[in-house]
């Protein structure tokens, strides 16, 4: 049977990669904006799935924000990823092609107190972090139903697990991740010429980050292999300390002036790095050019945007969220 893709949201920062890189490897694919603000219910995903002959669904409608956004907005977490993939997981027992469901969860799944680096096998082992317990709740619980989705339909179902994601179709808003969350508040005080900047928490904390378009090509990759199922991790398997990043991040922009921490803000998870054993055993590795090559994209990225919006700076300024 002919592969017939849907990507369920093209405009997250997963679903763009996504599909950008399918076009680009002469892939078609179906691509809707089911997200936030709207997400079909499960008789309209069934009848569209029917009509349309999907045969491969990449489930990438998700609400997701940094931790200062988690923190506040705990309920609304939960309730938002819920809303999107409830529907999705009822339609697809309606459906006659599926036969691969890519589900795309997150790191925060994994309890701080598992053991380090993340290994796959500590899903659902201990309790989340607090402060974006919400937002993990509902990707663990959409992870379990879907799992359980392929082991009674037989529909071939994958979790894949991304590392701290970042890129240009990040937001810079409220909601910023971490990396374009300091892009924007170093361009703020360079642009300002601001002779300090603080950022949230001690700077020790350590990710794992991962330049979007690299875990895309290893996930289409992955996507393909239907014998592939259950969990997998993506990520860079190797560590960064915050201060490192903005260090980094401080030279791109260009900015001079001091950098404080204010530890008294939260910070999330001391560290967060994943094991990524399965992956390499695939023989898929990230590319470590792509990381500051990346930073530098969101950076050009951002100047473009506040060129073209006229954008007032003062009301930028976000703080780093992890």
């Amino acid at each position: 049977m002919e592969r017939r893709a849907l990507i369920t949201d093209c405009t997250t920062l997963i679903g763009e990669s996504l599909l950008r890189t399918l076009n680009q490897n002469s892939e078609p694919c179906f691509a809707e904006n089911w997200g936030e603000d709207f997400f079909p219910d499960s008789e309209q995903i069934s009848r569209y799935l029917n009509e349309n002959s999907i045969t491969d669904i990449y489930f990438t409608s998700v609400f997701e924000a940094g931790v200062a956004y988690n923190q506040n907005h705990q309920n609304e977490m939960a309730l938002k990823n819920l809303k999107m993939g409830l529907p999705l997981a009822k339609s697809i027992y309606e459906t006659d092609t599926i036969g691969r469901l890519i589900n795309f969860g997150s790191s925060c799944m994994y309890s701080p107190d598992s053991s380090h680096p993340y290994n796959e096998k500590n899903i659902f082992v201990g309790r989340p972090e607090k402060t974006n317990l919400g937002y993990a709740f509902a990707k663990c619980n959409l992870a379990y139903i879907f799992n359980k989705l392929g082991e009674q339909s037989g529909i071939s179902v994958l979790t894949i697990i991304p590392s701290n994601l970042f890129g240009e179709n990040d937001t810079f808003g409220e909601r910023a991740h971490v990396i374009a969350a300091l892009v924007s508040k170093f361009q703020n005080a360079r642009i300002k010429n601001e002779t300090e900047v603080s950022v949230w928490g001690t700077g020790y904390a350590v990710r794992d980050f991962l330049y979007v378009d690299e875990f895309t090509k290893m996930a289409i990759e992955i996507s393909k292999q239907n014998e592939c199922c259950g969990y997998i991790n993506i990520g860079s398997g190797e560590g960064m300390r915050i201060n490192q990043l903005v260090e980094l991040i401080a030279e791109i922009t260009e900015y001079k002036g001091r950098i404080l921490y204010d530890s008294s803000k939260p910070e999330g998870v001391k560290s967060k790095v994943l094991n990524c054993d399965r992956l390499h055993s695939m023989g898929l590795s990230a590319s470590k050019n792509s990381f500051v090559e990346g930073i530098k994209k969101i950076n050009a990225k951002y100047l473009e945007h506040i060129k073209l919006k006229n954008f007032d700076t003062e009301s930028a300024i976000q703080e780093a969220s992890l």
